[in-house]
C-alpha cells in the first residue's frame, strides 16, 4: 500500500520476499510506486493465503504489516 498525491491509500498486488526483519519488494521502473514513495516513505503489505481457495479468511495466514520504506 502507498498513497496518492491527494493522501488515499492505494493497494496493487507486488511481488514480496521477507529475509529477517526485512520486507523487500522487486518493482520495474515503470511502476508508480516508487512515486508514491518520493512523496511518503509509509507503506503496507497485506498477505493473504490463497491455498486452500475460499477458506484464506478462516485459517488466520493472512497477515497485515506496515512500516517506514527505504529505497535502495
Amino acid at each position: 500500500m502507498t498513497f496518492h498525491q491527494d493522501g488515499r491509500p492505494i493497494m496493487r498486488p507486488v511481488s514480496a520476499f521477507v529475509e529477517g526483519w526485512t520486507i523487500g519488494t522487486i518493482r520495474q521502473d515503470l511502476h508508480v510506486k516508487p512515486r508514491h514513495l518520493r512523496r511518503s516513505l509509509i507503506v503496507g503489505y497485506l498477505w493473504v493465503d490463497l491455498d486452500p481457495p475460499g477458506e484464506a479468511a478462516l485459517d488466520g495466514r493472512n497477515g497485515w504489516v506496515q512500516g517506514r520504506a527505504e529505497q535502495i
